[in-house]
């Protein structure tokens, strides 16, 4: 955009400078003008995204439930540890909690997969509704779990099972 200039000469026309931009107008300024400055208004604008923080979790400890056939592996059993994290959004969002899932140890089939959050704002499940998380707030997450094999007569083999449970944050 090119502001122009309008000059007045006792011996000269008034001139004006062409525009380079046809939307841009001719601000009369100087001597016998009347009292206006040139001035433009430039516009900014910039986007805040909605972010949430998990701090480094605390893993959990599953432990197994059914002598002399292991049933069930929980943290909720005696022995067990939850697992636990820290969340932080700058926007009111939900956190949904997905199902436990295997990710390492021998295979089974599982009849049950249940994960559970406790925290300072309220609890929910796998298979339940999400949570309301509050902006601005530190959310101290206990994340437990438990899952149950299909077949009881089996039960889990003898081995070293890994589980996840996966907490996603939507607005």
């Amino acid at each position: 955009m090119m502001l122009s200039a309008l000059f007045s000469t006792s011996a000269l026309a008034q001139v004006s400078s062409p525009s380079i931009n046809n939307s841009s107008a001719d601000i009369p300024f100087g001597a016998g003008a009347p009292n206006a400055s040139p001035s433009v208004d430039i516009p900014f604008t910039g986007v805040v995204q909605t972010t949430c923080t998990f701090d480094t979790p605390d893993p959990g400890r599953l432990v197994p439930v059914g002598t002399p056939i292991a049933e069930v592996l929980s943290s909720l059993a005696s022995g067990g540890l939850p697992g636990q994290v820290n969340l932080k959004c700058n926007a009111d969002t939900q956190l949904i909690v997905n199902e436990p899932t295997q990710v390492g140890g021998p295979s089974v089939v599982l009849s049950l997969a249940e994960a559970f959050v406790d925290s300072n704002v309220g609890n929910t499940t796998s298979n339940s509704t999400p949570l309301a998380i509050p902006a601005g707030v530190d959310i101290p997450l206990q994340v437990d779990m438990r899952v149950t094999a299909e077949d009881t007569r089996l039960g889990f083999p003898p081995g070293t099972y890994t589980y996840k449970v996966t907490l996603t944050v939507a607005p």
